[in-house]
């Protein structure tokens, strides 16, 4: 069944969804969605790419889904979560806006395939709440082990008033669960 009727519409989707969030609208410029059509139709498949049974989640497909509930008129649970990760993103970027400036944050974020979308959701969670409790925020922080002497980077780093360290690393879980 298709839900997509092509690359373009996809990327006026996006549009549409991102203007209800200002600060994606900051993160997000016109280079990012040309290069994200282009991506589409260099696909076989787009919708499959997008949105089949194997996609990856990432802010693209995300706010696809978002925009095509608005232009449709239409609310499902899927479109309902995905809204509200739009809505945490954009509410974290607003708590931490140096974010919105830091390029490896912005090539991150927008990368369709490389990257996990709920994991850097993750990390912007923790670091809004160490934010939130006064601590200072650091992203990909690079330090040298200490017992290897291997240089290594870090998810966060979170700095307390006193200058003690600590560092966080966010994992996803790359499997399938099941329950018995």
């Amino acid at each position: 069944m298709t839900v997509l009727d092509s690359e373009h519409e996809c990327i006026r989707f996006a549009r549409l969804a991102i203007q209800e969030y200002y600060s994606l609208t900051e993160l997000i410029t016109e280079p990012d969605f040309a290069n994200w059509n282009k991506i589409l139709l260099e696909q076989s498949d787009f919708e499959d790419f997008l949105i089949g049974r194997n996609a990856k989640l990432n802010l693209l497909n995300t706010m696809v889904i978002v925009g095509l509930g608005i232009d449709k008129a239409i609310s499902n649970p899927i479109q309902d979560h995905c809204q509200s990760l739009l809505l945490k993103l954009n509410t974290y970027l607003e708590a931490l806006p140096t974010l919105k400036k830091d390029k490896k944050f912005r090539d991150k974020i927008k990368n369709l395939e490389g990257y996990n979308f709920l994991s850097t959701l993750s990390e912007l969670s923790m670091a809004n709440w160490f934010s939130n409790l006064g601590f200072r925020i650091e992203f990909e922080t690079k330090f040298r082990q200490s017992t290897s002497g291997k240089n290594r980077d870090v998810d966060l780093t979170i700095t307390d008033k006193l200058g003690n360290i600590v560092h966080f690393e966010v994992y996803m879980p790359n499997g399938y669960f099941t329950s018995k």
